[in-house]
């Protein structure tokens, strides 16, 4: 009973191990995780520089309308930006 009891535990640590090496070595979701928000970051900079240029361009009578268009892109692009990945590895990634 002993020595089965002891076949069992090495069977599970190295099952354990082996695991471990499995996890240790696939480093590419951390990566790509990374580098997807880098680049969200990036694209809403781009995107914010380019909100008030675009606005400015359509020339607005009062503050109000430019303050409201520019809320209005802003925050739609902020979370189609943001949110995309999410909904990608949601419904579409198999």
């Amino acid at each position: 009973m002993t020595v089965f009891f002891i076949i069992l535990l090495f069977k599970f640590r190295a099952k354990k191990i082996k695991e471990a090496r499995d996890k240790a070595h696939n480093y590419w979701p951390q990566i790509i995780g990374i580098i997807n928000g880098i680049q969200i970051k990036i694209m809403s900079f781009i995107y914010s520089k380019l909100m008030e240029f675009f606005i400015n361009w359509e020339n607005h009578e009062k503050q109000s309308q430019f303050d409201n268009e520019l809320t209005i892109k802003v925050v739609f692009y902020e979370f189609v930006n943001h949110y995309v990945s999410l909904f990608y590895i949601a419904f579409f990634k198999v």
